[in-house]
């Protein structure tokens, strides 16, 4: 299973270069499972749009040769958006 997270564009460069320490310290084993990535630039792509853009992006950052829908399936979990806003 992979985490994903979508974040700001400032954020994700933030997000990438503590991934990166953390794998060059092995600090945890599990931080290689995180991805995150932002909404396309000036776009507003609502809570669905956004689960389909960073299931792509994951998916095209994987590694292996295969399609989207066995990537899908070898993930074995079916993404959870939260709706609303949060204060």
């Amino acid at each position: 299973m992979q985490y994903l997270i979508s974040l700001p564009e400032a954020g994700v460069k933030i997000f990438t270069n503590f991934v990166h320490f953390a794998k060059a310290s092995e600090q945890s084993s599990s931080i290689g499972k995180w991805f995150s990535t932002a909404d396309p630039k000036g776009r507003k792509v609502g809570s669905g749009g956004g689960t389909a853009w960073i299931l792509a992006k994951a998916w095209e950052n994987c590694e292996k040769n295969i399609s989207f829908e066995e990537w899908c399936f070898l993930q074995g979990e079916i993404p959870q958006v939260p709706g609303g806003e949060f204060y």
